[in-house]
């Protein structure tokens, strides 16, 4: 499995993995409309996938805007961190693009992405009709803190939790 920025070549990938969501279990009105609006890195936004050798299968994006946050994980490859690793990779975007908040809108019935937003930091939902819409305050500390030396002149990776 690699975790990587999305470029603009997956493109054509990342709409088959959206259709293949839609078919596993179907969009609210309107949501398929926004991922067709995804932007790519360097369109203001980010965009980060989970790929193997078949193709992408699992990704997590947000526009330059509002920051509003999407995630998609297809079904053969969830409950196995993923998420966790790709929500790591939108924090560190944001506290290098000084991103204070975030939101994500789910449908009310969805309980597994509202489990799944909840987990990583999203609270406060509020419902309009049959939708939630959930905000994340960023850290002002960033989540990794880059390789220093120590005495002993070796590098180390500091992992903030």
């Amino acid at each position: 499995m690699i975790l990587r920025i999305a470029t603009s070549e997956d493109r054509n990938e990342l709409n088959k993995l959206l259709n293949k969501l839609d078919e596993e279990n179907p969009l609210p009105a309107g949501k398929k409309e926004r991922f067709s609006k995804m932007k790519m890195p360097g369109e203001d936004g980010f965009l980060a996938v989970a790929a193997e050798n078949d193709g992408l299968f699992a990704f997590v994006s947000a526009n330059g805007e509002d920051c509003d946050v999407m995630l998609g994980i297809d079904l053969a490859h969830q409950n196995r961190g993923i998420a966790k690793m790709l929500f790591a990779m939108l924090e560190d975007w944001a506290f290098e693009n000084r991103i204070e908040t975030a939101h994500a809108t789910i449908h009310s019935g969805s309980y597994l992405p509202l489990h799944v937003f909840a987990r990583h930091g999203f609270e406060g939902a509020k419902r309009d009709g049959e939708m939630l819409t959930l905000t994340k305050v960023f850290s002002d500390q960033p989540r990794y803190v880059k390789p220093v030396v120590e005495a002993n002149e070796l590098l180390n990776w500091a992992f903030i939790d």
